[in-house]
């Protein structure tokens, strides 16, 4: 469609790039990075722990997730893993952060993921975000079987 074929009222909206989930328990962190993404043409919303994530992705689908690895509930990898359980949200790219090095990261995953160390560079995120959003990559590819270290809780009890 062409700017000439488009409903009078689209110039005055914005344009989005896509739907983006922050999953964080850290609330200062997980608002400033979702009012990042909004001021570069995102819709971002925010969950504050696995929970609160999952609920949220069985509404409403998103191009992108992007989640802490270790939080208080449920890690990243399990929230990976139960994102893709829910009906139509198999392939659901995530992107994780964590201020865990890369090394300790991979020990939570069987397969390779996209990562950022946390504090990061907001470039090197938008380019991450618009690679995940935007390649093709079988639902298989993205699942991990979570494995954390010693001493980390995957899930707690309600």
């Amino acid at each position: 469609m062409t700017a000439s074929q488009e409903p009078p009222d689209a110039a005055d909206r914005p344009r989005t790039r896509g739907e983006v989930l922050v999953v964080d328990d850290d609330v200062g962190f997980a608002n400033g990075l979702a009012a990042l993404l909004h001021a570069h043409g995102y819709r971002a919303r925010v969950a504050y722990d696995g929970d609160q994530a999952l609920s949220q992705l069985s509404l409403q689908s998103f191009d992108v997730v992007i989640s802490d690895i270790v939080m208080p509930g449920m890690i990243g990898c399990t929230l990976v893993q139960a994102a893709h359980a829910l009906p139509g949200r198999d392939g659901v790219p995530f992107v994780f952060m964590s201020v865990l090095n890369e090394e300790k990261v991979q020990t939570f995953f069987d397969t390779s993921i996209r990562y950022l160390q946390k504090p990061f560079d907001s470039a090197q995120l938008l380019a991450m975000l618009r690679e995940a959003a935007t390649v093709d990559t079988p639902p298989t590819a993205s699942r991990s079987t979570p494995t954390p270290p010693p001493g980390v809780p995957q899930r707690r009890g309600r």
